[in-house]
């Protein structure tokens, strides 16, 4: 019998391509992009990714000053379009809950297209987002 997929170790959820994290990056970008984050002068500040294997799937959640991070596995039968809505749709009710004002980064395209045009869209997921 096959472990579940919350219980598998080898999804690796990427988070740390961002300005705040990689090390990689120019020092005039990273610079920029954490003189922006000063700006917005809020801790809520999150970036989300998703990924997705044969054996499962994942969300990664974090803050830029990493004192929230969160993980969690998802079916691999979701689809990567809303494994990416699950983590925006994760990381948007914990600033609402909480009654103030945040900004989530994501890489996931498509899925901010959607929510844009959330009006026009089938998707069950992203009705109860938006």
């Amino acid at each position: 019998m096959d472990n579940p997929p919350w219980t598998d170790n080898d999804i690796q959820i990427h988070t740390d391509d961002l300005c705040f994290q990689n090390t990689n990056l120019e020092p005039e970008i990273k610079s920029e992009f954490l003189k922006y984050i000063e700006y917005l002068n809020t801790e809520n500040i999150f970036a989300t990714d998703g990924a997705k294997r044969s054996t499962g799937a994942g969300i990664g959640i974090i803050n830029y000053k990493k004192t929230i991070m969160r993980k969690i596995r998802l079916s691999e039968m979701t689809s990567i379009f809303n494994i990416e809505l699950y983590a925006i749709y994760h990381a948007a009710r914990y600033v609402i809950n909480r009654g103030e004002i945040g900004y989530i980064f994501s890489d996931a395209k498509s899925v901010l297209l959607a929510l844009k045009n959330h009006s026009n869209n089938k998707n069950n997921l992203l009705k109860l987002t938006a």
